[in-house]
């Protein structure tokens, strides 16, 4: 029954892998070099501000409103919605994180790492990554959903609980992450 289960697992990374490849990124979620991605146009800055991580090299565009707030050392920033509405604010903490070593894929090491969740793939303008839903409400009463994005040995993880309110203003935050 094992070896059914991993021979599955294998099937399964491989047209994996191969979709990925065929949709120009590499496994690892990385766009590739000097393939097509999608056209980028940046958004006036009355729509976004920028963040810039100068120690991981990663900058994201986020809504004009929100804030931010940077660990001392660069390793986590977290983002507030300003809208709070009736239901709460949306807040997406991002934790970058330089692994041990380069894994094979994203997806290798998610499966590695937590092995009891399910993950799909989550796809920006600029990025390939995978999105895991958190089924337990958020210390706020939020919808809990965690993102993955990686760069060689840089793992990016945005913790976010979301508001239908603002749920669109997270996903521009998410499309607005690029490694440099």
């Amino acid at each position: 029954m094992k070896d059914l289960v991993r021979t599955s697992l294998l099937i399964a990374l491989l047209m994996l892998a191969t979709c990925i490849a065929s949709c120009g990124v590499t496994e690892t979620g990385n766009p590739k070099p000097g393939g097509e991605s999608a056209p980028f146009s940046e958004p006036s800055s009355d729509e976004t501000q920028t963040y810039i991580n100068n120690a991981f090299d990663v900058m994201i565009l986020y809504p004009a409103g929100w804030s931010f707030e940077e660990s001392a050392d660069e390793t986590n920033v977290d983002f507030q919605s300003s809208d709070e509405g009736e239901e709460g604010t949306t807040t997406a903490l991002i934790t970058f994180e330089i692994l041990d070593s380069t894994p094979m894929s994203l997806f290798a090491y998610l499966f590695e790492t937590y092995p009891e969740r399910s993950f799909s793939v989550y796809v920006t303008t600029r990025l390939v990554g995978y999105t895991y839903d958190n089924p337990d409400p958020g210390p706020n009463g939020g919808d809990l959903q965690e993102y993955f994005f990686l760069d060689n040995d840089l793992l990016l993880h945005v913790d976010a609980e979301v508001f239908p309110a603002t749920a669109e203003q997270l996903r521009a935050l998410l499309d607005g992450i690029s490694f440099l």
